[in-house]
């Protein structure tokens, strides 16, 4: 099973880890590609649409958390 999260759960959860970040800045950051734990598609109307993988964050964050 591939675990994925909303928009809003993701930056919820990066913020629950001490990240502090803003649901747009998440999301222009995923359509950016400056994160890798996700991506963003743009549909002909400019809907955005992103898929965000747990595991993938999960890696992100043990990668850059400080003990």
């Amino acid at each position: 099973m591939i675990e994925t999260l909303s928009l809003n759960q993701a930056a919820e959860y990066l913020r629950g880890h001490g990240f502090k970040i803003g649901n747009v800045v998440l999301a222009n950051g995923l359509e950016q590609g400056k994160f890798e734990f996700g991506f963003c598609i743009v549909n002909d109307q400019g809907r955005r649409s992103f898929q965000i993988f747990k595991t993938l964050l999960d890696k992100w964050i043990e990668e850059r958390t400080v003990r």
